[in-house]
């Protein structure tokens, strides 16, 4: 930077500075949407594909993320609980999927599954419950449509406060007479579980919430 003083001097200054680029934290999902829970009938089976769905935020989400899976572990959700067999299997498991078996566990019990990842020098890891109930249940998804804009995270979706948001609900096993009721549940605190539904007085006045057939 220079400058001239009225006199005719002139002043020579100089500033700088430096910053350092770091890799983002790797995004570790399960299944797709983000979904943190699901329901496995003991007549089904459902197949867990990490790599599919995780990202690195440094790349595109259409090209290869380079993410492998180092292990998987899997637990009950209420010990001292009995481990099942098939879930001291999944412990040993280092494939890049796992197929959980509703009919090799527990009927009624609920299981913690989780997946060690890797890139590089980075992890992560991502977590689900399953909980075996029934003999053939839907298996649902929640997912932003491509008209929104949302971006993934290990557990659901951040949107932009000033877009609209329109999402669907994928169901592989529900069959075509199924009926979907929809419910939206805002996080609070003051609530046992920290959820509550949503009122119409959360609603901002220019704002509104929609349901399509």
């Amino acid at each position: 930077m220079d400058a001239i003083a009225g006199t005719g001097a002139a002043f020579v200054g100089q500033a700088s500075t430096y910053f350092q680029v770091v890799a983002s934290d790797l995004i570790g999902v399960m299944v797709e949407g983000g979904m943190t829970a699901i329901s496995v009938g003991t007549a089904q089976n459902y197949i867990l594909e990490p790599l599919l769905y995780s990202l690195d935020p440094d790349m595109d989400p259409a090209d290869p993320q380079g993410i492998t899976v180092v292990s998987w572990y899997c637990d009950v959700l209420e010990p001292p609980a009995p481990v099942d067999t098939a879930c001291q299997n999944y412990r040993t498991a280092t494939g890049s999927t796992l197929t959980i078996q509703g009919s090799s566990l527990t009927d009624g019990q609920t299981y913690i599954i989780t997946v060690n990842l890797q890139k590089d020098s980075r992890t992560a890891t991502a977590t689900l419950q399953v909980t075996i109930q029934g003999v053939l249940v839907p298996v649902a998804s929640i997912l932003c449509n491509p008209s929104s804009v949302c971006y993934m995270r290990r557990d659901g979706y951040t949107a932009l406060e000033s877009s609209r948001i329109s999402l669907q609900c994928k169901c592989d096993s529900c069959l075509t007479s199924a009926q979907y009721l929809w419910t939206i549940s805002i996080n609070d605190y003051r609530w046992p579980n920290e959820w509550r539904l949503l009122k119409s007085t959360d609603v901002m006045n220019d704002r509104s919430i929609s349901k399509a057939n």
